[in-house]
C-alpha cells in the first residue's frame, strides 16, 4: 500500500499541511484514507 501514499506526496490536489494530513490518513487507513482523499480533493485546474 506504498503507491496512494506516493501519490498522495506528490500530487498537487493538497498542500503544505493538509498534504500531511492526507499523509497520515492514508498510512493509517490505507484504502479508505486514499478513497476519501480522491473524493474530497480536487484535481488541480489547468490554465490555458
Amino acid at each position: 500500500m506504498v503507491l496512494p501514499l506516493i501519490h498522495v506526496i506528490l500530487s498537487s490536489r493538497s498542500h503544505g499541511g493538509a498534504k500531511f494530513g492526507w499523509s497520515l490518513a492514508v498510512v493509517f487507513f490505507p484504502i479508505l484514507g486514499y478513497i476519501i482523499y480522491l473524493i474530497v480533493t480536487q484535481p488541480a485546474k489547468k490554465v490555458l
